[in-house]
């Protein structure tokens, strides 16, 4: 069985789900930007967030924002990516961490139930 899926392919089979589900969600870019006057990625700003979660969305019931950090199923979250999760949290937006897509469905289950 090897060691299942890529980060890549959950968070496509994660965004083709949300798609189908009419739930609002997209990928978030987080390779940082290359500078082509200096020849060199550009460093973090004081408004620029490190550990952006791989996608970010808005329910469609309560338009609470989500984010969704893509880990394989050995993955490791970093510290920054911690940190984000918890800022989304405490800020009453819902956060996760998936390994795979039965993950998400199983959040939005839970979410809806408790709606």
């Amino acid at each position: 069985s090897g060691k299942g899926p890529s980060e890549k392919q959950i968070e496509n089979q994660i965004l083709n789900w949300l798609e189908w589900m009419r739930v609002y969600g997209w990928k978030t870019k987080t390779s940082g930007t290359y500078d082509l006057a200096t020849k060199r990625f550009r460093g973090a700003s004081r408004l620029y967030r490190t550990g952006v979660a791989d996608i970010i969305g808005i329910l469609p019931d309560n338009g609470r924002l989500f984010a969704i950090e893509v880990k394989t199923k050995t993955g490791r979250l970093q510290e920054n990516q911690k940190t984000f999760l918890s800022e989304i949290k405490a800020r009453g937006g819902l956060a996760l961490v998936a390994r795979s897509l039965e993950d998400v469905e199983d959040f939005i289950e839970d979410i809806k139930e408790r709606a």
